[in-house]
């Protein structure tokens, strides 16, 4: 079942909806002392996607490397897996840990360590907002999984992205690198690039979609899958021009009105499902790439380089020629 998912009220839920967000306070300050509507959502027929506020990341009373702080955040996890798992696990879509920007460094909490350890992480690079960016989402991240364990194994984790105040189209598909999110399902909003998450709220392009979070559900296909795919190496592994390149990339298609998916490098070949095209810069074509490239080839998919050199697969084209 595709959820869609309400964020609001129980009182104004439509019959458009299948289940509601319910919020509970798991902040270090909270008593844990939850009444929540749950048999209500339940006698409506709506499933339940729980939101655990645990203040993170700029509400913390202290630095993240504090342990008595994460031992405190995950007896509020626990406290929901004693309290509430066993009565509404068969009516529960996931766990929300964490609403916000997909730009952690904007409320990010700095202290001398994570300084520290940010600069030991650029290894030399020049430091920038975006890489401050990747930074933060990989620290934040790190933090997250900690709290993984001490929820239901079979109650899947959601963190909600907000990307509308990031206007640039690369930025925004590095710091949604899928890769990166592998123990995570998203709620995104306000993406630039297309995604094959939960859409929350509106969104300029109109299928893909695996749910969705909001208050009015918009006119999508549902389930339907891009045909087009850009492929996006590890964000740390290339240069400027490189990723200038993959920008311009991005640029032509949002100017086409061309639908696509990106693709990681981890998980090329189980994403490249559906794909009748990959989009590549010949610049990350490695022996490894290369061979598996070949095999979407074999799958009737056509190889379309960005700068036209060719690259040795059996179906490819320039970005160029496929436009025109």
């Amino acid at each position: 079942m595709t959820p869609i998912i309400y964020d609001g009220s129980l009182e104004d839920v439509s019959p458009d909806f299948n289940a509601v967000v319910i919020r509970l306070d798991g902040k270090t300050s909270s008593d844990l002392n939850w009444t929540p509507r749950s048999e209500e959502a339940v006698s409506k027929g709506l499933g339940i996607l729980w939101e655990i506020d645990l203040g993170l990341f700029d509400r913390l009373s202290y630095p993240l490397d504090h342990e008595t702080q994460l031992k405190t955040l995950s007896l509020a996890l626990e406290h929901f897996y004693q309290s509430f798992w066993s009565k509404y696990q068969e009516n529960s879509v996931g766990i929300c840990l964490y609403r916000g920007s997909v730009d952690f460094s904007s409320r990010f909490p700095w202290d001398a360590k994570q300084q520290e350890s940010f600069e030991l992480w650029l290894d030399g690079r020049e430091p920038g907002s975006q890489l401050q960016r990747l930074y933060c989402r990989d620290v934040a991240l790190e933090y997250l999984c900690l709290l993984i364990p001490y929820l239901p194994q079979t109650l899947d984790p959601y963190i909600f992205l907000d990307a509308s105040e990031i206007e640039n189209p690369l930025h925004v598909a590095q710091l949604l690198d899928n890769d990166r999110y592998e123990r995570f399902k998203r709620a995104i909003k306000g993406s630039v690039v297309p995604h094959r998450e939960v859409l929350w709220g509106d969104s300029v392009f109109s299928m893909d979609y695996q749910g969705f979070l909001g208050r009015e559900v918009p006119k999508v296909d549902f389930g339907k899958a891009a045909a087009v795919g850009v492929y996006l190496p590890y964000s740390e592994s290339y240069g400027e021009e490189f990723w200038e390149e993959i920008h311009q990339a991005l640029e032509t298609l949002g100017n086409e009105q061309i639908v696509y998916r990106l693709v990681s490098e981890e998980q090329l070949v189980g994403d490249w499902d559906g794909l009748d095209y990959l989009i590549v810069s010949e610049q990350s074509v490695t022996p490894m790439c290369k061979r598996k490239l070949h095999g979407f080839c074999a799958a009737a998919g056509t190889i379309v380089t960005i700068r036209g050199r060719p690259i040795g697969v059996p179906y490819e084209t320039s970005l160029k020629d496929w436009l025109s």
